[in-house]
C-alpha cells in the first residue's frame, strides 16, 4: 500500500541459514518462515563465487521473464558484471 500511494519503491534484505545453500531453490534459502521468500514480486540473491570479490546474481522475478544467473565483482566503487 505505501508502494502504491509514494511511488516508491520497497527493499527487504534478509540473510540465508547457516551452511551451504547452493543446491537449494532460491526461495528456500531464506532462514526462518517461507514467507518472506514467497511474498516479493522480485528476488534477487548473491552467492558468493569461487573468484575473491565476486558474486553469483540469480533473480527470481513475478512479472517478468527470468534471467539467467550471472557473475558479478566489486571493483571499488562498483560492482560490475564479468
Amino acid at each position: 500500500m505505501v508502494a502504491v500511494q509514494t511511488g516508491a519503491a520497497i527493499a527487504l534484505f534478509h540473510h540465508f541459514a547457516k551452511g551451504n545453500a547452493t543446491g537449494s531453490a532460491l526461495q528456500d534459502r531464506l532462514s526462518g518462515n517461507s514467507v518472506f521468500a514467497r511474498d516479493p514480486d522480485s528476488m534477487i540473491t548473491m552467492t558468493r563465487h569461487k573468484e575473491a570479490d565476486a558474486y553469483v546474481l540469480e533473480s527470481t522475478l513475478r512479472n517478468l521473464k527470468n534471467q539467467p544467473p550471472f557473475v558479478v565483482k566489486w571493483e571499488f566503487p562498483l560492482i560490475r558484471k564479468i
